[in-house]
């Protein structure tokens, strides 16, 4: 089957989502589609997960979510992301992420395919077995997308510490697991991450990647797909339910979250809560009631979440493979 690679322009992560989501369902060409763009600095959740399980809630970079499952990764201009959109009847996920870490290799970047669809430093490298790249997938109808992120000279501590959320219970997201991260740069020689692209279109198609040009109708689909991935309905509405306790001098207090809206379980004393009562959740909120249980209800006030976040963790840009 014939290959066909595009550069996407820009470093918006809404516009190159949605760029995914509708191609999925769009591209009507007899080929394998390979598309290569870098995003601002942000962190994008999967489909299933919990963004306040997920994100340091001092971590300053937007929150998105896609469309694919998988886990959590960060974003920045030093990472290169790739995306195949593939016919569902040919769609094989080892052979695809063979055929990406070969690429790697031939381009001089030691890699192997490795545990729930990621790339790893190969065993020659001094880094052998961290990750530089993790996947996720999405069926459509009729094609399948399966993307990932490449870490090129992505900055490791700002991945690190953008990552590690609150503590919850009976939470039925999935959430990421952990893995130490590392630049392909650290196992090959120095090169820009448009060089990187470069090289991986002449590697997987025989010719560099072109820039892409959307006819009316699919820009025109591309917008409403943005505008679906920014409302808050998607971002945090789509979590799955969860609940989180706060410290209190009589027992701890049990609260839940289901479709982003906070709500109280059954013994919760209204009259200090009562202001909090159906509030969209978020960060803010946490710690508004968490202030609460330990001021007004004179709890004793455990160690700080930002205590608890600033111990060093090896949490990956992404752990988990739809």
């Amino acid at each position: 089957m014939n290959r066909e690679s595009f550069i996407l322009k820009g470093a918006s992560p809404l516009e190159h989502l949605a760029m995914e989501s509708t191609l999925i369902d769009t591209w009507d060409q007899d080929s394998l589609l390979f598309l290569f763009y870098t995003n601002q600095p942000c962190l994008v959740i999967g489909r299933n997960q919990n963004p306040w399980k997920e994100a340091n809630p001092y971590s300053s970079f937007p929150i998105y979510r896609r469309d694919s499952g998988g886990g959590t990764v960060y974003h920045d201009l030093g990472n290169l992301n790739w995306a195949l959109i593939v016919p569902r009847e040919i769609h094989d996920k080892e052979a695809e992420l063979a055929m990406i870490a070969g690429a790697l290799c031939d381009i001089g970047y030691p890699v192997k395919p490795g545990e729930r669809g990621g790339l790893y430093c190969g065993t020659s490298s001094a880094h052998s077995g961290n990750k530089v790249s993790g996947t996720a997938r999405r069926f459509g109808k009729h094609r399948v997308l399966h993307h990932g992120t490449l870490l090129v000279s992505s900055d490791l501590k700002a991945l690190e510490h953008s990552l590690g959320g609150i503590s919850t219970e009976d939470d039925r997201s999935l959430p990421s697991v952990p893995a130490t991260a590392a630049n392909i740069l650290s196992i090959g020689a120095a090169a820009e991450v448009k060089e990187i692209a470069r090289s991986l279109s002449v590697a997987l198609c025989g010719k560099p990647c072109a820039q892409f040009s959307p006819k009316k109708a699919t820009l025109d689909r591309i917008g409403q797909e943005e505008a679906r991935l920014r409302s808050m309905d998607w971002i945090y509405g789509a979590t799955p339910g969860f609940s989180f306790r706060l410290p209190h001098k009589g027992g701890p207090f049990l609260f839940s979250v289901k479709k982003g809206i906070l709500g109280f379980q059954e013994g919760v004393q209204d009259a200090y809560f009562a202001r909090f009562r159906a509030r969209a959740f978020s960060f803010s909120t946490y710690f508004q009631m968490k202030e609460t249980a330990e001021q007004a209800l004179g709890s004793q006030p455990e160690a700080s979440h930002r205590d608890r976040l600033s111990k060093p963790t090896s949490r990956s840009h992404v752990s988990k493979e739809a």
